[in-house]
């Protein structure tokens, strides 16, 4: 949206670069003694603790991953598409698990390189810092149609609405299993979950008892060095603490600049798991961070370009409460204090988040589950302008709330062959009121090896802080918020069907189609008048946000996974995606370019187990050209080779981008104006990793 506003002529006197060395020396000093206090009182605090042990790691692990079959890796238990947890087979919902196994062996160093490998996805590296990632279409920097959680909670800015990729971040080797569901997952998780919801999953402190440390070097991630240790806590309780910390080089322009975009970050953090009693059990868990991500904006009439130098830093918070009874069924409560903090050259961000929930599940009968719960969010903002001094939101601090009930009820109509589900989910937020978010879903197993599901559901996205309170007075234009902004709606078809053709050979494929209604629109109103005083040469143009768009979404997404032999794997992911904007209304202009995605995708992986120490690992991406953009169609070819010579040791040699020495991934829509953020290309790569298990 900020796109429209940065071609004007009052920027013509900001200098080529924005640096303030002297304040990131004292914010490093600052941050990093409070980081070091924080990682001393915890480590003291658990080797103080009664009972502690130090317990080896088990690289076993890997190989017991290694070793599941393709029947066994699709009975893996999963919550994302439902309040009921289901295996992975028996999900009615367009379901995808990535494993620690495929984290490890896709060689990604960040969570949005590790979500190229799932099938729907839209992943588009704008800048060395920044992605653009979506589910059946309408991608950009802010996808605000994708919601992603860690552990269930919620990543998702109220800001701008999308995600802030560059601060969403742990140590790896502690996720358990990346969760994506793609389309909606409202009735589940709430507003924003409209075209996919991600969850990232952490491992229990139980499973990640040892040390670990690793580092690595390469030409474009220049340094990353890493460590997590684990162990007992008490007589039946684990504990685990890491810190992790890198450093990215920039990038190059279409026009071969320097694309000032490097990009560092330090973070730490610990989680604890009690088993309190047989019936209950407490996890606790926290991460900080600290880091910069520089990026180069593109002031059309400026003499040269800006070089927005962002300040990161934050931390989290999440306790989680579990209590089983055989009579009652299972009640859970989870809290969560989160604070973020960028400061830019456009807005100084601090967002606060509390939120709380409550859920409870139970068995009526054999055939029948039920599960209900009760939520309820506070944010609050500080938000004034940046050194540009042009953009504001009015009022500059706000506090909003968000509450939700939700039902879900699952019925064997035939058991273990017909299965029906109904839910929905009821919030009340500051913006738009009430919103129910319904689904209906029915999954069919005709035999052991098909398994055909079906689904119907309503979502809404609704407005952000900026959409409603955005204020911004130049020369030329004078842009305004819309406090009666409209939610983003979709009506989802969906259908899928899964056939384990044998033992190994299995495919999952989907087809779906969306009706949007109410998308964002920059509504032009005409000249202000009276017209500003000089010098002005004419009166400004007044622009406001609107709903003035009608679109819809259809596609057809294919994963196919064959054990060629016991040694080596086979993954095929073809995806493709047709959006039509139906209607848009008169001086009215989508905030997002709807026809800037690929219409085919098309993913091919290959594990392959050389002997009892190396792996080969392949990957090839064809990514079409985007619609509607100068985006090129391109070839992508990646390559790791692992050794696992050294007892409790692991050697991995990364190459990426192998087929040219740099392409364009994705233009936003900010910079499709000619003003904004300047996107780079992705270069060629090199990266040596070890790890040390002990």
């Amino acid at each position: 949206m900020l796109h429209d506003l940065d071609s004007f002529s009052e920027y013509q006197s900001i200098p080529h670069s924005i640096h303030t060395s002297q304040s990131q020396s004292k914010r490093h000093i600052k941050y990093w003694s409070k980081l070091l206090r924080l990682t001393v009182f915890l480590l003291v605090s658990y080797l103080a603790a009664p009972g502690f042990t130090p317990a080896r790691a088990e690289p076993s692990a890997i190989e017991k991953l290694k070793s599941l079959s393709l029947d066994q890796l699709a009975q893996l238990e999963v919550s994302i598409a439902s309040n009921i947890p289901h295996s992975l087979a028996k999900s009615a919902a367009a379901v995808h698990v990535l494993t620690q196994e495929d984290i490890r062996r896709s060689g990604a160093t960040t969570i949005p390189e590790i979500l190229r490998l799932v099938p729907g996805m839209h992943v588009a590296r704008i800048n060395a810092n920044s992605w653009a990632i979506s589910a059946r279409g309408f991608n950009d920097i802010f996808s605000n149609k994708l919601l992603v959680l860690m552990d269930g909670r919620s990543v998702y800015t109220p800001l701008f609405s999308g995600v802030y990729w560059d601060t969403q971040d742990t140590l790896l080797e502690d996720i358990e299993r990346i969760e994506v569901i793609r389309g909606p997952g409202a009735a589940v998780w709430g507003a924003n979950a409209v075209n996919g919801v991600i969850n990232i999953i952490t491992k229990s402190a139980h499973d990640s008892r040892g040390g670990l440390v690793s580092a690595g070097v390469g030409n474009e991630e220049r340094w990353n060095v890493g460590g997590r240790f684990g162990g007992e806590l008490g007589q039946s309780g684990a504990y685990r603490v890491y810190a992790k910390a890198f450093e990215r080089d920039s990038a190059r322009t279409t026009d071969g600049r320097k694309g000032e975009d490097e990009w560092d970050a330090r973070r730490l953090g610990f989680r604890t798991d009690l088993e309190l009693s047989a019936t209950d059990q407490l996890t606790v868990q926290g991460d900080a961070y600290d880091g910069s991500a520089e990026q180069s904006l593109d002031i059309t009439g400026a003499a040269m370009n800006v070089i927005n130098d962002q300040e990161l830093y934050g931390g989290n918070l999440l306790s989680r409460w579990s209590h089983h009874t055989e009579a009652f069924g299972e009640f859970q409560i989870q809290a969560y204090y989160d604070r973020a903090h960028r400061k830019d050259v456009r807005l100084d961000q601090t967002i606060e988040t509390v939120d709380v929930a409550f859920r409870h599940s139970l068995s009526l009968s054999a055939r029948q589950q039920l599960a209900w719960g009760l939520g309820y969010r506070h944010i609050q903002d500080d938000i004034p302008s940046g050194s540009l001094g042009s953009v504001a939101l009015d009022p500059t601090a706000r506090d909003y709330d968000i509450m939700n009930i939700f039902i879900e009820d699952e019925i064997d109509v035939v058991p273990d062959t017909l299965r029906f589900s109904v839910g929905a989910k009821l919030e009340d937020n500051d913006f738009t009121g009430n919103e129910l978010q319904p689904n209906l879903r029915l999954l069919w197993t005709p035999d052991e090896r098909q398994v055909l599901w079906t689904a119907w559901s309503r979502a809404v996205r609704t407005p952000s802080r900026v959409e409603s309170d955005l204020s911004v007075r130049l020369p030329s234009v004078i842009v305004s918020g819309n406090p009666d902004q409209k939610p983003e709606t979709v009506n989802a078809y969906e259908a899928g069907y899964r056939l384990q053709v044998h033992e190994h050979l299995a495919m999952d494929a989907a087809v779906y189609h969306n009706e949007y209604k109410n998308l964002v629109t920059i509504d032009t109103l005409g000249f202000a008048s009276p017209p500003l005083p000089p010098p002005a040469p004419f009166p400004p143009m007044q622009v406001t946000l609107g709903n003035g768009v009608e679109a819809s979404g259809q596609g057809f997404e294919l994963a196919v996974d064959w054990e060629a032999k016991q040694n080596w794997r086979l993954r095929l992911a073809y995806t493709y995606l047709d959006i039509d904007v139906k209607s848009v209304k008169p001086n009215s202009e989508s905030s997002f370019d709807l026809e800037a995605y690929p219409e085919h995708q098309v993913v091919l992986r290959s594990l392959l187990d050389i002997g009892a120490a190396w792996e080969l690992d392949t990957y090839l991406y064809y990514v079409d050209a985007l619609k509607n953009s100068t985006v090129n169609s391109y070839p992508r070819i990646d390559l790791r080779l692992g050794w696992h010579g050294l007892h409790d040791w692991e050697t991995s040699l990364i190459l990426q981008n192998l087929f040219d020495d740099q392409h364009l991934e994705f233009i936003p829509a900010e910079s499709t104006s000619g003003g904004g953020l300047v996107p780079t290309e992705v270069e060629r790569s090199v990266l040596l990793n070890l790890k040390k298990y002990f």
